[in-house]
């Protein structure tokens, strides 16, 4: 992709423990055939995650396949939907996904803004989806801070 990502102070990445954790079966280890048919067959797999000492701010890199994604990357407006489900099945009780405007790496394009409820609490999220060959790459940046995603996103730059 070419990006970026510069951490602000006192947050940290997650080790490559933690991400083979997060990717269940898929795993970085794995060679690059046996990511390849997951991901065709429509597994996610988690590339980067980082969060604050507090866990209130995180982003986060994933890839998926995007034929079985979204039909078509890149498309804010056929993801919303897929996207509402997706936080929904999360336990997710107060769901709003909507098309929004943004930057991402010193552009401005399409995103999907997102606020989330669940027990009282409220998550804020903005995700950038990219097509690179047939996979989508979704950047995402949370937080417990309304208007904090687009400053968590800045950080973004190009190599």
């Amino acid at each position: 992709l070419g990006i970026r990502y510069t951490l602000p102070d006192g947050w940290s990445f997650a080790t490559e423990e933690q991400l083979q954790q997060m990717n269940g079966a898929i795993s970085d280890t794995v060679d690059d055939e046996t990511l390849s048919k997951s991901l065709e067959n429509g597994s996610v797999f988690v590339e980067l995650y980082a969060a604050n000492a507090e866990l209130s701010d995180s982003i986060n890199i994933t890839i998926q396949n995007a034929g079985i994604a979204f039909g078509v990357a890149g498309n804010a407006d056929a993801s919303i939907v897929v996207e509402q489900k997706l936080f929904e099945q999360q336990g997710f009780t107060d769901v709003s996904v909507k098309k929004g405007e943004g930057s991402f790496a010193g552009k401005s394009m399409s995103c999907i803004d997102a606020v989330l409820g669940k027990d009282g609490l409220t998550l804020y999220e903005k995700q950038f989806i990219l097509k690179q060959g047939n996979y989508a790459v979704t950047i995402t940046a949370s937080s417990a801070n309304e208007n904090r995603t687009e400053e968590l996103m800045k950080a973004f730059t190009e190599n």
